[in-house]
């Protein structure tokens, strides 16, 4: 899946937000990502998005992102998740608590193997 049209304009707008909120920002192992085909980055976060803001500023090409899929019910937020292609993530402890173990796996399952595919296709 190509990214959105949006996509450039939604990094440009992200650039502007950390050169206005960081003096620098140093990145390491760029020559590690792939040029083409997919990849995996992995990244602890515990600066919320921050770091999901930095990477997608700083890769040189498109990255497909996976967040938790309560982020996507925030109005403004949902809608840039879902503009710059990101997987909603089904977490087993975020589904209903009268779900049984079973719907539960099933639905971090399913959307595990969506992220997967965005990474066979390339993203």
């Amino acid at each position: 899946m190509p990214a959105a049209a949006a996509y450039p304009w939604i990094q440009l707008l992200l650039r502007a937000a950390v050169n206005l909120f960081f003096r620098r920002v140093e990145v390491a192992g760029l020559r590690n990502v792939p040029r083409e085909g997919g990849g995996l980055v992995v990244s602890w976060h515990p600066n919320g998005l921050v770091d999901p803001g930095l990477i997608l500023t700083q890769c040189p090409r498109p990255v497909v992102f996976g967040a938790r899929h309560g982020l996507f019910s925030y109005p403004l937020l949902g809608a840039l998740l879902r503009e710059v292609g990101t997987v909603p993530i089904y977490r087993a402890m975020d589904v209903g608590g009268d779900a049984s173990d079973q719907s539960r796996r099933l639905a971090n399952r399913m959307s595990l193997e969506a992220l997967a595919q965005r990474v066979a296709e390339g993203s």
